[in-house]
């Protein structure tokens, strides 16, 4: 499996690409909210298999919502995760980065590498928004 985290803003967002083994597949990269940005994602995104991604993006306001449309219509899987569930999980320690995780996409990267890995079904959970 590999774990995108994007780190959601209001007009731009940021994304990377970790591997099973933790190796960072794609360098953090901005990607604006609109259809040329979405486009610089999935051209990155289109050198791996659909199935063998989960990504992670935090609902920070309504600025992640055009993104999980898009991605979701496009049959990635996603995971929407509560930002006080993120804020635990990095203040408990519990996503314990390699000195590369310097960035907050590289920590949901993180996370959903952990939660997968425990089972941890209160962070990791599927698309839920539309079925």
């Amino acid at each position: 499996m590999k774990y995108l985290g994007i780190d959601i803003g209001k007009e731009k967002h940021t994304a990377s690409l970790i591997s099973e083994s933790g190796e960072q597949l794609f360098k953090p990269f901005l990607f604006t909210n609109s259809a040329k940005g979405y486009a610089k994602l999935t051209q990155k995104l289109n050198k791996f298999k659909k199935d063998t991604i989960i990504i992670g993006m935090e609902a920070t306001g309504h600025y992640w919502l055009n993104l999980y449309e898009k991605l979701h219509a496009d049959k990635y899987f996603i995971t929407v995760l509560n930002p006080i569930q993120v804020k635990a999980f990095r203040n408990q320690g519990v996503v314990d980065c390699n000195s590369y995780c310097e960035s907050f996409q590289l920590k949901i990267s993180n996370l959903l590498f952990v939660a997968s890995k425990t089972k941890s079904f209160a962070v990791l959970y599927p698309s839920i928004l539309r079925g």
